[in-house]
């Protein structure tokens, strides 16, 4: 069987220990991709000397980019991701984490015929704050699915994508930081909602999104909606190795 090829790409922005966690991961995945014989590119993009050198340690290339405006930062990021070559684009958060059975089922994925576009319907949020022990399950939305670990097959997105372009609109430029959405509305209009895919067997642990304070998308904006509430904040902590390390205490320093 022919094993595609993946490039992993993150931005980043202050949150220094979320953001070694979700670094610590992407090395964590480019291994595992590795060691099932998939040629791998990982990128970090962001504007902090620590993070760039603890980026180093772990293998994985910084690109140095600064934060504002933030739309021509994300088009840095994508431009990058898009001319390493490689057959699949993973965006991978700076707050995240995903279970070992989403990757499993992610190269089982890639492994197969072309896929313009796909990932988990689900992403369980926890606050970073321990005395919090409430979680809420994201569940998809139209065709939207959840933008942390989710793959983009590259020839598709060269015919599809004008980078110059799809992040300049005023939902983004304004402060609306719509960026996924952008990308996944610029595919549904071109090739139907059917384009983006999610796993058939997506539950809350493919994706763990850690809030801090200053995230842009905070916990207190989806207590205002109805989610569901599958496992307790410790319970989710003690199925993650990283979160378990985050919480010791291994991220506080580069």
């Amino acid at each position: 069987m022919d094993k595609k090829s993946v490039v992993f790409f993150m931005v980043y922005h202050k949150r220094p220990e979320l953001t070694r966690m979700s670094l610590w991961h992407m090395a964590k995945v480019a291994k595992k991709f590795r060691d099932a014989g998939h040629e791998v590119d990982t990128i970090v993009i962001g504007s902090e000397p620590e993070q760039r050198d603890y980026c180093e340690k772990l293998g994985l290339e910084h690109l140095w980019f600064e934060n504002n405006p933030l739309f021509e930062k994300m088009k840095f990021a994508w431009i990058s991701a898009k001319e390493k070559n490689r057959d699949y684009i993973c965006w991978m958060g700076s707050n995240n984490v995903h279970s070992d059975e989403f990757w499993e089922k992610s190269m089982k994925k890639i492994n197969g015929h072309a896929v313009a576009s796909f990932g988990t319907k689900h992403f369980t949020i926890v606050d970073s704050d321990a005395r919090n022990q409430k979680t809420m399950k994201w569940t998809r939305r139209r065709y939207h699915i959840c933008s942390c670990g989710q793959f983009f097959y590259t020839k598709t997105i060269k015919k599809t994508i004008n980078f110059q372009e799809v992040f300049s609109r005023p939902k983004n430029s304004k402060e609306g930081n719509d960026f996924d959405g952008s990308i996944n509305n610029n595919l549904v209009e071109k090739w139907g909602a059917s384009i983006i895919e999610a796993h058939e067997d997506s539950d809350g642990l493919d994706c763990i999104d850690i809030k801090s304070d200053t995230d842009i998308h905070s916990f207190e904006r989806y207590t205002k909606g109805r989610y569901p509430q599958d496992f307790t904040r410790d319970e989710i902590y003690s199925k993650f190795e990283e979160l378990q390390m985050l919480e010791s205490g291994e991220f506080k320093d580069a």
